[in-house]
């Protein structure tokens, strides 16, 4: 009888939210939201004079100002186009009828819930219940950022030499890969087929959803070796296996960023390429299941190995000096 009271108790709270509660309007994204202050990478030796630690404000070492030089010699504008508005649309028009409203409800109700009661990490409720849906970037974007050419030859989707004489297609590994929306999108641009992408996700729920999809699912980087019949231990299972990887909002979730790069980097190809998408500022952070967590709080933790990024302490909150201290971390 507890649990009927409970379940109906939830079942009236849907009701009533759905009715009595119309959608929270998000930020509008505009033109402003896409802009970064190239010039402060080219010139950071003037503007950022020292960063912060343990030991005090100590002077900004080299190695970022050359990873602000890199990036401002990369980077390539992004902006709005129909694929975000055509997901934000979608995304507003799915709450914006009552039944609508309580099926968002229900699923948030049956998110809290999976991992108060079961225990369940917030990536494994959230990808049961179908919560949210990942955005990264759109398809063009992808291909933009990426380039013209890729490691899958002298363009995308050209197979390359074996090293026999035999063409290989070109293959893509994607950690972390989620319900496997940006996946597709990025073999797309990449011009690799469905069957020539592994995704590594440990979430079985997400792994339905990846498979789904077409794509080969591995739960760890040594079951990519035992599924290509080497043996995890032996050294030749370890040799570049693709073309292409992807981390996409992946480093700041996971115990060990610096293992999980080097992992990511050993299986590709050399001249290969390595997508890599991250929120900054950065904040390493793992979520993990725990029975009787407080409710609509997800359960989390401190990285066992978090990655060292040094803070510039005249800069805090800039996206600029963000990524390049990032950067500077990862190389």
């Amino acid at each position: 009888s507890a649990l009927l009271s409970v379940l109906v108790g939830v079942a009236f709270d849907v009701f009533r939210n759905a009715v009595s509660k119309p959608p929270r309007s998000g930020r509008p994204i505009s033109g402003i939201h896409y802009h970064v202050d190239v010039e402060s990478l080219r010139s950071s030796r003037e503007r950022w004079t020292s960063t912060s630690g343990g030991d005090g404000d100590v002077d900004v070492p080299e190695s970022v100002h050359v990873a602000a030089e890199k990036l401002a010699v990369a980077f390539s504008k992004s902006a709005s186009d129909d694929s975000l508005r055509t997901f934000l649309e979608g995304s507003a028009q799915a709450s914006s009828s009552a039944r609508g409203r309580a099926v968002a409800y229900a699923k948030e109700a049956a998110y809290h819930s999976l991992q108060r009661y079961l225990g369940w990490s917030r990536t494994d409720a959230s990808g049961f219940v179908r919560r949210a849906t990942l955005y990264v970037a759109s398809e063009d974007q992808f291909r933009q950022l990426l380039g013209a050419a890729s490691a899958g030859g002298d363009e995308m989707g050209v197979p390359i030499d074996d090293g026999g004489g035999a063409k290989k297609p070109p293959m893509l590994l994607d950690v972390g890969s989620g319900t496997g929306s940006e996946t597709a999108k990025l073999a797309s641009a990449l011009g690799v087929d469905a069957e020539q992408v592994v995704c590594i996700e440990t979430s079985t729920s997400m792994q339905k959803k990846l498979k789904d999809r077409g794509f080969r699912v591995a739960s760890s980087f040594a079951e990519i070796a035992s599924n290509d019949g080497a043996d995890a231990d032996d050294e030749a299972s370890r040799r570049p296996l693709f073309s292409s990887a992807a981390l996409l909002n992946v480093l700041d979730r996971c115990d060990d960023p610096g293992q999980l790069l080097d992992a990511a980097t050993d299986a590709i190809e050399p001249g290969g390429q390595l997508a890599l998408a991250i929120v900054l500022p950065f904040g390493g952070t793992v979520f993990e299941g725990r029975f009787w967590h407080p409710w609509g709080k997800a359960a989390s933790r401190r990285p066992r190995r978090p990655m060292a990024i040094r803070a510039v302490a005249n800069a805090p909150k800039s996206f600029e000096a963000g990524a390049a201290t990032v950067l500077e971390a990862i190389l």
